[in-house]
């Protein structure tokens, strides 16, 4: 009774936040004066008393297996490799001319935030990245990417180690990394490359003395988040005042300095932007593109969700269309900044040799299901882009696939290439077959988890442990809030 009056006085305040929203659009302190009190009082008892619910529904076009049927569906032992254990076993080893090749120069482009709709490549309505379009039509659209954890530390974690958060242990943005950890940067530089980590690190603790990397640059301000705007950088482990004002175009700076060092080894660059994280912020040039844009919601959003159901608590207070523009302007200046570093890669003859990978850390709502940020494991969350571009593998450039990749593929496919042994502590498996053949079979399945941090009422697993062998329901048909959200086995309906 108390908790539903306390649910009751939050959403009572953001419907009377949404009337006022309609007259005025950034006017708070003078029409909202009253809105305040409620607001923060809403904040508090939520924080004490918001109960915890499950999911209304499953993310569109994915199958999601009840506890039952998850218990015929053993996850991987935590030292054991997932080639194979889903019943889609993958080839690996490079094969015929691959075994010729050179290692390649590889070049991964991370962005954060990124959701997978939001290029023109794949039919966004308004919002044009012409130079990541360029980097598709040049190789691979990946049309059903994802990631096995949708929050940015433990997502970020898993790229580099080509494991789960309950084994890397990164569960959440309040977990550290682990030194012992191996990343696939540790090992191509056990194998004779150059190797940089330059951007956003973004997890918990002291910055690492990270194996296995030559150049490392990148922020703590703001607990790891950045900012967009004169965010001192870290570099080789000494601050550094920002050079540019920007952060984006900063980064791409040392980015392109990287790539034109004279070297006789290959290389990989790991660039990591801030973008398109909040705070939004564009730069100068862009701030009025797409004024003339209506911002078309989802049917279930208003401008003022983002005061309700706990939405507060993301770091997007005010109104969802003047935040969603902004995260549109970011998304093409992020676009142009990578259209730098590709051009650079031509310029200095490059491009030919050279693997480049994109990807985001995780999606984003946008009001959808009445949420945003992207914990919540819907597709619009647990959804990025990926892009990749292999210059003599990639047979027929241009094409879209429909075969599932994981961010936990990233590391395996990157060691491949390099003619590196996966070792069989990585979960994720190469991709490599589907790149060089449009009919190579891709993942039939992989593991989403997510594990409990405050003050999120996000269903999740509250401890790291062992993926047990079988999952039971607390009764018939009602799955435990820690089993089925939190550890959910994902297949591919085709």
């Amino acid at each position: 009774m108390i908790r539903s009056a306390f649910t009751w006085l939050l959403n009572l305040n953001g419907r009377w936040m949404r009337a006022m929203g309609d007259s005025c659009r950034w006017r708070f302190p003078e029409r909202h004066a009253l809105g305040i009190p409620v607001l923060l009082l809403g904040v508090w008892l939520t924080c004490l008393c918001w109960p915890v619910q499950g999911l209304a529904e499953p993310p569109s076009e994915m199958s999601m297996i009840d506890a039952g049927e998850m218990a015929n569906h053993a996850a991987p032992p935590l030292d054991s490799h997932v080639r194979g254990n889903d019943g889609n076993a993958m080839d690996s080893g490079l094969r015929g001319n691959d075994e010729q090749r050179k290692p390649p120069n590889i070049l991964f482009i991370l962005s954060d935030d990124h959701r997978w709709d939001f290029l023109s490549c794949v039919g966004h309505p308004f919002v044009e990245t012409p130079r990541l379009d360029r980097l598709a039509d040049q190789g691979i659209l990946f049309s059903n990417a994802f990631v096995t954890t949708s929050l940015c530390t433990p997502s970020r974690a898993s790229f580099l180690t080509g494991q789960y958060a309950h084994t890397h242990g990164v569960q959440n943005n309040l977990t550290t990394w682990r030194n012992e950890n191996v990343t696939f940067l540790e090992l191509l530089k056990k194998a004779g490359y150059d190797t940089a980590f330059i951007g956003k690190w973004h997890m918990p603790g002291r910055l690492p003395e990270l194996r296995g990397v030559d150049r490392f640059i990148t922020f703590t301000i703001q607990a790891g988040q950045g900012r967009y705007w004169k965010c001192p950088l870290i570099v080789d482990g000494k601050d550094v005042p920002a050079r540019k004002p920007y952060i984006t175009e900063d980064l791409t700076d040392y980015a392109l300095e990287y790539l034109e060092q004279e070297r006789k080894n290959p290389f990989c660059l790991y660039l990591s932007y801030k973008a398109v994280h909040h705070s939004w912020r564009p730069p100068p040039d862009l701030v009025d593109l797409y004024d003339d844009v209506e911002p078309v919601l989802p049917k279930e959003a208003d401008p003022w969700i983002t005061s309700t159901r706990g939405n507060i608590f993301v770091g997007t207070f005010g109104k969802l269309e003047h935040h969603f523009m902004n995260y549109a302007r970011c998304v093409v200046s992020l676009d142009r900044q990578i259209g730098r570093v590709l051009d650079k890669l031509d310029e200095l003859g490059l491009a030919e040799d050279t693997l480049v990978v994109y990807a985001g850390d995780n999606g984003y709502f946008w009001g959808e299901h009445r949420l945003v940020d992207k914990r919540w494991p819907y597709e619009e969350a647990i959804r990025i882009p990926w892009i990749v571009r292999y210059p003599g593998v990639v047979p027929d450039p241009g094409r879209r696939a429909g075969q599932m990749v994981a961010n936990i593929d990233l590391a395996p496919t990157l060691l491949e290439a390099a003619g590196i042994q996966v070792p069989e502590s990585m979960q994720g498996r190469s991709f490599l077959p589907v790149l060089r053949s449009p009919d190579a079979p891709g993942r039939k399945a992989w593991l989403y988890e997510y594990f409990q941090e405050f003050p999120y009422n996000v269903p999740g697993t509250r401890r790291s442990a062992q993926i047990p062998t079988s999952i039971s329901s607390t009764r018939a048909g009602t799955p435990t809030r820690s089993t089925i959200w939190s550890r959910t086995l994902v297949r591919n309906k085709t």
